[in-house]
């Protein structure tokens, strides 16, 4: 869908369930997780490769620095595949069973995997075994999200709580519990904006450091319908909530980064001359 425009630019029948999907390197591209494989298509809908590797996938995420694509499956197998060659880089058994939630750190490419058992670990591709184990929650870990900046995470578990962690000292700074409800998605935007999605509603908290405050900067409520994940739209101020009916665009002010920096940090293209 071309978000702008409102217009739908491809439509591809899978014929089998679909679990997860992820743009590559730019929108002509997606990867999605059937039933059995992974499987990548272009933007007009034709099929470009089967990924046979990656067995009952999850969960994706792609890394855009180092092209590689990223699954994870239900037999607990993280799996890594670079997108320019094809060829299969790596696989990592991570001994914790069918993954409930998958996130990238954006600043170091650091995949969090949420399991049922409470625990979230940190996978690097060059390495067998987790960066680290996190115990986050007495339940399972449903939801697992980064900050733009990879300061904090966010996890969210069925014991009902929220809670954010700085990724320096990895302590919870913040926690929150939801009164009768279990979230299913959390979301970072650009400005570090929360977004908690629940069964039958969304909240939205201003930052990472007043998510214990009363009320939440915004909320919202699905008639009818169970939200499923969430994701903020960059430089936008638009949430958009996937349920059981379609997607909800929810504005939220304040969300997207105001300026766009093409540079991206990168000062050594800038020459200063002083005015003679």
């Amino acid at each position: 869908m071309d978000l702008h425009r409102n217009v739908r630019t491809a439509e591809i029948r899978c014929g089998e369930v679909c679990r997860a999907a992820t743009f590559l390197h730019d929108e002509t591209m997606v990867a999605v997780a059937q039933r059995k494989y992974v499987y990548v298509y272009d933007q007009d809908g034709a099929e470009v490769h089967r990924m046979a590797k990656h067995l009952e996938p999850e969960h994706l995420s792609y890394l855009p620095f180092h092209f590689l694509l990223a699954s994870a499956g239900h037999a607990g197998w993280l799996k890594y595949n670079d997108v320019s060659t094809g060829q299969f880089v790596a696989e990592h058994n991570t001994k914790a069973g069918a993954p409930r939630s998958l996130a990238q750190n954006p600043q170091t490419a650091v995949l969090c995997m949420g399991h049922g058992n409470g625990v979230c670990s940190l996978w690097s591709p060059a390495q067998s075994k987790p960066l680290a184990r996190l115990l986050c929650h007495r339940g399972a870990v449903d939801a697992v999200a980064c900050a733009f900046d990879g300061t904090y995470l966010a996890t969210g578990g069925m014991d009902g709580f929220v809670k954010v962690w700085d990724c320096r000292t990895w302590r919870a700074v913040k926690e929150l519990r939801l009164s009768g409800r279990a979230p299913v998605d959390v979301a970072f935007s650009q400005t570090g904006r929360i977004a908690v999605t629940c069964a039958k509603s969304v909240e939205i908290y201003e930052s990472a450091k007043k998510l214990k405050a009363f009320q939440p900067y915004l909320s919202h409520k699905l008639d009818g319908s169970h939200a499923t994940n969430s994701v903020f739209r960059p430089f936008e101020d638009v949430l958009l909530v996937g349920h059981a009916l379609g997607v909800d665009s929810i504005l939220v002010p304040g969300a997207g980064e105001a300026s766009y920096d093409a540079i991206d940090g990168d000062l050594s293209l800038i020459h200063i001359s002083e005015p003679t």
